[in-house]
């Protein structure tokens, strides 16, 4: 069965509207959420904004790890380890689709080799134009194809 994921317009919104805060420049950060793993659903319900090491340049993102661990220890004690990192998120400049560029199936490919250890599938959120999304859970298509 295939996982199914549950993204909050709130989530939505903060995530489009920080993109349009930074551009020209992409930025992303992480991705706050719960795994179901009886059920095959991921719940997103916020993001950790991208940490002050990040690098946030007009075709590109990389994400720092500046109080990143802090953050998540945060969440996880705000709410009795019932949330915490779920993926990584970032955007793309205007003019951009959301596919995944070839950095992105670079980074996707580490984040499934991670993700193996709690048997979880990896997850990137893609932002774009407008409104766009996309989410990305356990595979991500070829850029070339």
């Amino acid at each position: 069965a295939r996982w199914t994921v549950a993204l909050s317009d709130r989530l939505r919104d903060a995530i489009l509207q920080q993109r349009t805060e930074r551009l020209p420049n992409e930025t992303g950060g992480a991705l706050v959420g719960a795994f179901d793993a009886q059920r095959r659903r991921v719940y997103l319900v916020d993001h950790v904004p991208a940490p002050a090491d990040s690098v946030e340049q007009p075709t590109a993102f990389v994400r720092g790890a500046d109080g990143l661990p802090e953050a998540f220890e945060h969440v996880a004690a705000a709410t009795a380890r019932q949330l915490d990192y779920a993926g990584e998120w970032h955007s793309h400049p205007d003019g951009h689709s959301t596919r995944p560029s070839t950095d992105d199936v670079a980074l996707f490919a580490w984040l499934s080799d991670h993700r193996l250890t709690d048997g979880f599938p990896p997850l990137m959120l893609i932002a774009g134009d407008g409104t766009a999304l996309s989410v990305y859970l356990g595979s991500i298509p070829d850029p070339d194809a």
